[in-house]
């Protein structure tokens, strides 16, 4: 038996420890990943999405500054056992239209009811900064006011990243338009949908608020909401409907 041969037992049973970095800012995006040889490159992105909700699609990976193609082995790339991780670098491709956290429906014709859908990829509650903030969206309120320019934003919990907040904060809604018109109430709905159970948490105004006294309404009003426990795990993205009412009339507490 030659010395040199590959031993098929070995790279049956090679363990694998990596450190998934990121290659844009040198962040390190996973620690202690517990890989085997035999897995492809498509098999660890696999992997990856499922510990960090960095979607497969979203994925690039490099080591040693070489692009790993999708069907190559691990045991092919990194042969030899160390005593540390390897460190792969992760591009994160950047989709183009609304994709993940840019993903905005609205609804708002002038009726008594306007609804915004936002869908949020859950791998921003993984991240440093204390807002996230959607494309800037318009209402139609009706009486002239057809166009109003609003944005929503979700705000990490006492002043802190969404990181070290946990996933916890709230949802803050913005009038970019001082004339806004006063409006009967507000209600924001988390919610996912998992194997066909649906978990959600709502906040609600159920008095008139002025959107040209304060532009921006903050919601809920006493303690933050768990975005992290509202995730959607196969889709790993979550969604914040919010539905703003026109008529006075109309109780939110009935929608």
């Amino acid at each position: 038996s030659s010395a040199t041969s590959t031993d098929p037992q070995r790279e049956q049973t090679l363990k694998l420890q990596l450190q998934i970095n990121s290659a844009c800012s040198g962040e390190v995006l996973l620690q202690n990943v517990a890989a085997e040889g035999t897995w492809t490159v498509r098999r660890l992105k696999l992997q990856i999405a499922s510990d960090s909700c960095i979607s497969f699609a979203g994925q690039i990976l490099l080591f040693a500054g070489r692009l790993l193609a999708d069907n190559e082995v691990l045991s092919t790339l990194l042969p030899q056992a160390s005593e540390y991780p390897h460190v792969l670098m992760l591009v994160r491709s950047q989709p183009k239209a609304s994709a993940g956290s840019r993903q905005l429906t609205v609804v708002s014709n002038g009726g008594p009811v306007s609804c915004v859908r936002w869908r949020v990829e859950a791998q921003n509650l993984r991240r440093k900064e204390m807002t996230l903030t959607s494309p800037m969206f318009e209402l139609n309120f009706g009486d002239g006011l057809d166009k109003v320019p609003f944005k929503l934003s979700l705000l990490a919990s006492d002043d802190r990243s969404f990181a070290k907040s946990k996933g916890r904060g709230f949802i803050q809604l913005k009038c970019l338009n001082g004339e806004a018109a006063t409006c009967a109430g507000v209600l924001a709905r988390v919610s996912s949908s998992s194997d066909g159970v649906i978990a959600k948490q709502e906040a609600y105004v159920d008095h008139e608020y002025c959107f040209a006294t304060n532009a921006a309404l903050k919601l809920p009003r006493g303690s933050s909401i768990d975005f992290g426990a509202l995730m959607d795990r196969q889709r790993c993205m979550f969604e914040v409907a919010v539905e703003v009412v026109h008529v006075r009339k109309v109780d939110i507490r009935e929608l």
